[in-house]
């Protein structure tokens, strides 16, 4: 009899990264001409990331630069929860926050999806904020992956702060013919064929 094989749809962001592309925008907006005097500052804050400037113009300048080095260590800017730019006293502050997890109607739409069009012999299981695929057919599973990831491309490009995105980024079918995952995302080992897709989480 055929064992099961599964891969799983997860929402999952190197830390390691996030503090990488951090540091770069601190040297970047050390040097930068056009943040001089005006008190142009990013750093973490507990489990958020808080920039300061003296003007609501020059903060948002903070956040295109980090959002920039996101992008170019691997970071989906879907993966940033990013408020309103806010005064307090005599400058003006922003917040960010890095979501894992995907959201419940995202997994939701993304069970739907398979049991309406995807091969008749996959399962989809909600597992807290992922979501487990099986099948004993590795073929099937193959299948299901191009099917998300026609999901993820129907989608246009996140808005600033990255929601509401509802979108899935296959990383890879480890088993069989294994591709490497990119830079930042993590697959897990063959567990009766496993492997790891990653999902942006959607902003409530």
């Amino acid at each position: 009899m055929a064992s099961e094989s599964t891969f799983d749809v997860v929402s999952k962001v190197d830390k390691q990264e996030v503090a990488n592309a951090l540091n770069q925008a601190q040297k970047e907006i050390a040097q930068r001409y056009d943040f001089k005097g005006v008190g142009a500052e990013v750093d973490f804050s507990g489990e958020k990331i808080l920039m300061k400037a003296n003007s609501e113009e020059r903060v948002l300048a903070v956040l295109d630069v980090l959002q920039s080095k996101m992008i170019k260590r691997g970071i989906s800017l879907k993966s940033l929860d990013t408020g309103e730019p806010f005064p307090s006293g005599k400058e003006f502050r922003l917040e960010t926050s890095i979501k894992e997890g995907i959201a419940q109607d995202i997994a939701k739409k993304i069970n739907k999806l398979i049991r309406d069009e995807g091969p008749k012999g996959v399962k989809s299981q909600i597992q807290g904020d992922e979501l487990r695929v099986s099948s004993k057919s590795r073929d099937d599973l193959q299948e299901t992956m191009t099917l998300l990831r026609g999901f993820e491309e129907a989608d246009g490009p996140p808005p600033r702060g990255g929601g509401p995105p509802s979108s899935c980024r296959i990383v890879g079918f480890s088993p069989a013919a294994a591709r490497p995952c990119p830079r930042g995302v993590r697959c897990a080992g063959p567990s009766a064929g496993a492997s790891r897709t990653a999902c942006p989480p959607r902003r409530p």
